[in-house]
């Protein structure tokens, strides 16, 4: 079983940028690849899924894929905040399956340049080319 924080938190797993979101406004639960769980995490305007023609008000409330639900005032499905969940979820596998980046190389000692010294046949004076 994972959740998943929604809201408006750049904190939270799914952000929803909306006034009405609370910053920790819901949360999603996965409890397999079928059943999910939606809680109302004592959001300000309140959460909702659609059972009919109504928005019935969720405190803890299972939904499936295809329900539409309400934060605040923002509305959505489970199969958009899942669609946000799996690639969330993708990222942070490849991060742990990709090999660690390689320790820094100290920089090369720097070839020695060749230094030449010699008169200058006009002024006599003694200049240095590198």
């Amino acid at each position: 079983m994972k959740a998943f924080l929604v809201g408006r938190s750049k904190e939270c797993d799914v952000v929803i940028v909306d006034p009405t979101v609370s910053r920790r406004h819901a949360e999603f639960v996965v409890k397999s690849e079928s059943a999910f769980e939606l809680v109302d995490c004592d959001s300000k305007f309140g959460t909702f899924v659609r059972r009919g023609e109504t928005w019935q008000p969720v405190l803890r409330e299972p939904v499936r894929i295809d329900d539409r639900i309400r934060l605040g005032q923002h509305e959505t499905t489970i199969r958009t905040i899942m669609s946000v969940v799996v690639d969330r979820l993708r990222a942070s596998a490849a991060a742990a399956t990709a090999p660690p980046d390689p320790p820094p190389q100290p920089p090369s000692p720097a070839a020695p340049r060749k230094v030449v010294i010699e008169r200058d046949p006009e002024t006599g004076e003694i200049v240095t080319r590198k």
